[in-house]
């Protein structure tokens, strides 16, 4: 399960250096520059999306075999809105979770899970746009989020299977 970048995360309320902020766009990203690795934003997540980074970023980068070959990932550190969201040499001590590709999205291209999925099952959009694709899809089979009565109000919907026609 990846992030749901919930409106009223308690992540965001719990991090006592203000690392895990909303950006402009409503993603709950993690300032790795100002993460301490305390871990209570991991402690509160009712999703279990986040993990904490124990291991040396250049020895990890290091171990593939196929490293001469093949560079994973977007090949540079990326800043949002001057905050240090993604970097390839994940940091060590800092906690971590998806951003829904915030280095793509800022270029004006989907997340990588959007592209990749092989059944094009994966949407991004405006909810706060009514005439959206996404708002309509949402709208129009019944969409649900996870946990809704915790209150956090996730931003990530789930469409159920399309009824088939007799």
């Amino acid at each position: 399960m990846h992030c749901q970048h919930c409106e009223n995360a308690p992540c965001e309320k719990v991090c006592p250096v203000g690392a895990t902020y909303h950006a402009a766009d409503g993603a709950v990203l993690i300032d790795y520059e100002r993460c301490i690795g305390c871990r209570y934003c991991m402690s509160v997540c009712l999703y279990g999306v986040r993990q904490f980074n124990w291991e040396d970023p250049a020895k990890a980068h290091q171990r593939s075999e196929y490293q001469e070959q093949y560079h994973y990932g977007y090949p540079e550190d990326h800043r949002h809105e001057g905050r240090l969201v993604y970097s390839p040499l994940r940091p060590k001590g800092v906690v971590e979770k998806c951003t829904f590709c915030a280095q793509y999205r800022d270029r004006g291209e989907l997340p990588a899970c959007v592209r990749g999925c092989p059944g094009k099952a994966r949407f991004v959009g405006d909810l706060h746009d009514p005439d959206s694709d996404v708002s309509r899809m949402i709208k129009g089979r019944n969409a649900f989020t996870l946990l809704p009565e915790k209150g956090t109000k996730p931003t990530v919907f789930y469409l159920p299977p399309k009824a088939k026609e007799v």
